[in-house]
């Protein structure tokens, strides 16, 4: 590859939005609680994905994560919370720091929350709620099944076992949690 320098013209205001994938995590807290953490306004902006905005109304039933296989895990707890459907296009997100796919399935089912394996993603059953895990559960070194596991304990309670590896993605998680109990 060869580069050559160019002039770069940047407009007078630049707005980088923060990690949109941690916004799942938010619009679960929020189904789970009954507020509005994000302001029903914000989910209409641009930036926000078409999944996150389809996953939270699941009316077709169907989320295509093909491009944004990270959310996987607090979208299909959206869903078991909502009306339920399955999630396609995730068949990768086999590949993450776990098999996500299926540590969703034992995640979700630690907090009684009925999901089964697809082809390429999740069918999620929908009208489900959240109850305490019988046990500590095993956050296997994932980051995304650690602070959906943790959302979910705000409303239920539960003991997680490897949660600090939430810090790769967001360090101050956890403060954030347990400041929303005040």
């Amino acid at each position: 590859m060869i580069l050559k320098p160019w002039v770069v013209e940047t407009p007078e205001k630049v707005e980088i939005p923060g990690e949109v994938s941690l916004l799942p995590l938010s619009m679960l807290f929020d189904k789970l609680h009954g507020t509005e953490s994000m302001g029903k306004t914000q989910l209409e902006e641009s930036f926000i994905p078409d999944e996150i905005k389809e996953a939270n109304n699941t009316i077709s039933g169907l989320v295509d994560l093909r491009d944004m296989s990270d959310i996987i895990t607090p979208i299909a707890a959206i869903m078991a919370l909502g009306d339920g459907g399955e999630i396609v296009g995730a068949f990768h997100s086999r590949g993450k720091e776990s098999n996500r796919i299926m540590s969703t399935i034992r995640m979700l089912s630690a907090f009684g929350i009925e999901a089964r394996e697809t082809l390429t993603g999740l069918a999620i059953l929908g009208e489900q709620s959240p109850k305490c895990p019988k046990k500590p559960l095993d956050c296997e070194k994932d980051h995304r099944l650690a602070m959906t596991a943790a959302v979910l304990a705000t409303k239920v309670g539960g003991e997680l076992s490897g949660h600090e590896v939430c810090n790769v993605t967001h360090p101050d998680f956890f403060e954030m949690i347990l400041s929303s109990d005040k």
